[in-house]
């Protein structure tokens, strides 16, 4: 009895192939990160990137999020590019086209106060030749004209601080005497000083006259001694202000003479020379007033 031919038609009865896709393989599932990651290259394995990746969704999305930064991003040039690649970067980071598209931050500027024109361009030229942005020509200008605002407050106030230890002492050595031969002093040295000087301790009175000679007590005392020499030979007219009374004098050379402890006593007192001198100059204060 002869076989029956098998519904394919003639034929050696083999089975006929299959078309559908291959089975996934269970080792590398989509759900075996792990798997997937051992497919990859050694050095790719053991990169920090790959290693805080977990799973598939959280590559993929990191892979599309690098690549919508890219798009934007700046590339840094190597470090041996030529000046107008460098320059281009400084560009986009915010650097003015020319260094006139500089400016003087507003209020960064004390009021009355003006900054040096010459000063202020070389700042700029120099800040663009770097390459650096808008925002960090504000930072560095608010931060020196701060500094410099802090200095000159600080000379200020430790000038005033000197010129109050002068005048202490000038009034300590003089006394009573102080604003007159002071006045003295100043005439003295108006009658020989240019008209800016002559101006300045009419301005200043007093206060200019420590200011110029206060860093050398041995130069008021001299033009003390020129001024009062001056008014005996008539070269300075006229009344002299803040003179002290003869009286006023005479009360302080009594206080003295009754102070055994005053330095005037003691000739090995630092301050015996001129506690004398002292007592000579209320002594020609008396004898000028009978």
């Amino acid at each position: 009895m002869a076989e029956t031919e098998g519904a394919g038609g003639g034929g050696s009865g083999a089975p006929a192939a299959s078309t559908s896709p291959p089975a996934p393989d269970p080792a590398v599932g989509t759900h075996d990160w792990g798997a997937l990651v051992a497919t990859l290259p050694t050095e790719l394995q053991g990169n920090a990137t790959v290693k805080n990746l977990k799973d598939f969704p959280t590559a993929m999305k990191s892979l599309v999020d690098a690549q919508s930064y890219n798009v934007g991003a700046l590339k840094v040039p190597k470090l041996d590019a030529d000046a107008a690649e460098w320059r281009g970067i400084y560009r986009k980071l915010g650097m003015p086209e020319t260094s006139a598209g500089y400016s003087v931050p507003d209020g960064a500027l004390p009021e009355g106060v003006t900054l040096d024109a010459g000063l202020r361009d070389w700042f700029f030229k120099t800040a663009h030749d770097a390459g650096l942005s808008t925002q960090q020509v504000h930072t560095m200008l608010r931060a020196h004209l701060d500094r410099t605002q802090g200095q000159q407050q600080g000379a200020v106030a430790a000038q005033a601080e000197q010129l109050k230890q002068v005048e202490a002492g000038v009034r300590g050595k003089y006394g009573a005497a102080t604003d007159r031969l002071m006045t003295l002093a100043q005439r003295a040295v108006a009658y020989f000083a240019d008209e800016p000087t002559h101006a300045q301790l009419q301005d200043g009175g007093l206060s200019a006259f420590l200011g110029m000679f206060g860093g050398a007590p041995w130069l008021i005392h001299a033009f003390v001694q020129m001024g009062e020499s001056m008014a005996e030979d008539h070269l300075i007219l006229g009344e002299v202000a803040g003179s002290a009374s003869p009286d006023a004098a005479a009360a302080e050379a009594a206080a003295i003479m009754g102070n055994a402890q005053h330095a005037y006593w003691n000739e090995q007192n630092p301050a015996h020379h001129e506690a004398v001198q002292r007592m000579s100059a209320l002594h020609q204060i008396m004898a000028a007033g009978r």
